[in-house]
């Protein structure tokens, strides 16, 4: 099965039809007022964003009791962000335990994201929200491909349980693509913006993205080191791995990363439960 293969199944997860209308108003520009109704009028999406406006993620010192409050206090772009997020991890709620421990998934998505944020804001960037977020949703073409390929999963997993961080080069081999680029045609599928899932299509090999795209590839690609490795552990004398250069790319130094490490699994139970989600 080829990639376009696999995103023309027709049982492929969809995401809700309030939010494709919610995405597509702010996709072209429509005015705030419009899409505070879109909002207003879907009872999932109005819950969801008073919550996550409320939510202790934000610090807020006053309750925020309305969709327009919301969008005000956290800004446009952060709610589409977080609600989109909120809406993926609803959408592939329904996974076979006997496909995967989808308590486990979560918990490496959420501290991809962490990790992502983190190294992003260490690096000086205010808005984080964008690598948190693609953070979240990175590994969830590991999901289709499992749903699918159930077979030729197990093979992957088990070929790939003594390095779990090189899954992906495991999937290429046995399938010719690997669940970021399965992750990233779907969100591209979707109408998602290429803020999000561009850095996941490269993330494995963060120096081939884009130059636009090249910072929040490598933020994933060492955030996701750090999903499954001590910081300290991770070899930067060897040029082949990539570490260095991700390093070089966000201009932030190697002793930074345990420091980034410690604070993510910290985070890590706000975040889920800013996302709905049970890691524990």
């Amino acid at each position: 099965m080829t990639l376009d293969q696999l995103l023309d199944n027709p049982e492929l997860p969809s995401l809700p039809e309030a939010f494709l209308k919610l995405n597509d108003f702010i996709k072209h520009d429509r005015p705030i007022a419009e899409i505070t109704k879109v909002i207003e009028r879907d009872p999932s999406l109005s819950t969801r964003s008073l919550k996550l406006a409320n939510s202790a993620w934000y610090k807020r010192s006053r309750t925020i009791a309305t969709v327009k409050d919301a969008i005000t206090t956290i800004g446009l772009d952060a709610l589409h962000q977080l609600v989109f997020a909120t809406s993926v991890i609803r959408t592939f709620q329904g996974i076979d335990k006997n496909i995967t421990d989808m308590r486990s998934f979560w918990n490496q998505s959420i501290l991809l994201a962490c990790n992502a944020k983190l190294i992003n804001e260490t690096r000086g960037e205010k808005n984080a929200i964008h690598v948190f977020t693609a953070g979240i949703v990175a590994y969830i073409g590991k999901l289709v491909i499992y749903m699918n390929l159930p077979e030729q999963s197990q093979k992957i997993l088990e070929a790939s349980q003594p390095c779990p961080q090189l899954q992906h080069l495991e999937e290429t081999k046995r399938l010719g693509f690997c669940h970021n680029e399965v992750t990233a045609a779907l969100l591209e599928k979707w109408e998602i913006p290429s803020t999000t899932y561009v850095p996941i299509r490269y993330y494995t090999n963060p120096l081939s993205a884009p130059q636009e795209h090249l910072a929040n590839a490598a933020a994933l690609f060492l955030a996701h080191q750090l999903v499954f490795q001590a910081a300290d552990e991770l070899d930067f004398e060897d040029d082949s791995n990539g570490f260095k250069q991700a390093l070089e790319v966000l201009q932030i130094a190697q002793d930074q990363l345990p420091i980034i490490q410690q604070q993510a699994d910290r985070e890590r139970s706000q975040a889920a439960a800013l996302m709905g989600i049970s890691t524990s």
